[in-house]
């Protein structure tokens, strides 16, 4: 992950928590704007509620980290 950009970075890592976020009930999309990610949390338990956008621009690297690495576990 050393030549990526920190947009990349972070798009990868929004895709792996989506990935665990579903283990939870919950149904989350990544996708990439261009010159940005978002990662959008539905709650499948409740007919697909919203729950919250992730925008890549409001969230650290060290953020992500500790997300994934708390919901992980």
């Amino acid at each position: 992950m050393e030549n990526m950009t920190e947009l990349e970075r972070k798009f990868i890592m929004m895709s792996r928590i989506a990935v665990i976020l579903r283990k939870s009930d919950l149904v989350s999309s990544v996708t990439l704007h261009g010159d940005f990610a978002v990662m959008d949390v539905l709650d499948e338990m409740d007919g697909y509620e919203h729950v919250s956008s992730i925008y890549d621009r409001e969230i650290t690297e060290q953020e992500l980290l500790d997300w994934w690495s708390a919901i992980e576990g």
